[in-house]
C-alpha cells in the first residue's frame, strides 16, 4: 500500500512540474485616466490616473472626502482586474461620446492607453440615474470598477 501511495505522489509531482507557469502580463504601457467633472449641484469632482505598475494618482477638486493630490499603489492583481473590466466592457469598441439631453449633469471622461491603442470616452450623465442616460451598462460597470479598485469613492 505504501508503494502505491508513493507512485501516485510521484505521478502527481511530475504532472505539476510539467505545467508551464503563466507569465505575468506586461502592463507597462497601461494608463487609465478617469475624470469626474462638476455639476450644478454637489457632484464629486476629481481625476485619477492608474498606471500599469500599480501607481495611482488622485486629484480631488471639490465635494470629495480628500482634496488635493494623493498618490498610492494598487496590487498587480488589481491592475489585472481593471484590464479584465476594460476587456469585459469592450472599451475600445464603445462610442466616443454618450450624452444625456440635460444641462446640469456631471461628465465622466475615461481615457485608456494600452498596447499601442488609445481611446477617450466622454460620458455626460449619471449611470442608472434616469432613462435619459445613454451610456451602456458595460461603461457604467467599468467606471464603478475603477472607483472600487482605486477606493476613490
Amino acid at each position: 500500500m505504501n508503494t502505491f501511495a508513493i507512485v501516485i505522489l510521484c505521478i502527481a509531482l511530475t504532472a505539476c512540474s510539467l505545467s508551464t507557469p503563466q507569465p505575468t502580463p506586461d502592463y507597462s504601457s497601461l494608463v487609465i485616466t478617469m475624470e469626474r467633472t462638476p455639476c450644478f449641484g454637489r457632484c464629486p469632482a476629481y481625476k485619477l490616473t492608474v498606471y500599469g505598475d500599480g501607481r495611482v494618482v488622485y486629484e480631488g477638486n471639490m465635494f470629495v472626502a480628500v482634496e488635493g493630490q494623493q498618490t498610492t499603489t494598487i496590487s498587480q492583481d488589481a491592475v489585472q482586474e481593471l484590464v479584465a473590466a476594460l476587456e469585459n466592457a469592450e472599451f475600445f469598441s464603445l462610442e466616443d461620446d454618450y450624452s444625456a439631453p440635460a444641462t446640469d449633469l456631471p461628465s465622466t471622461i475615461t481615457t485608456v492607453t494600452l498596447g499601442g491603442q488609445g481611446k477617450t470616452i466622454n460620458h455626460y450623465g449619471v449611470c442608472g440615474y434616469s432613462d435619459i442616460d445613454s451610456a451602456p451598462k458595460e461603461l457604467c460597470d467599468l467606471e464603478n470598477k475603477i472607483n472600487e479598485i482605486t477606493n476613490s469613492t
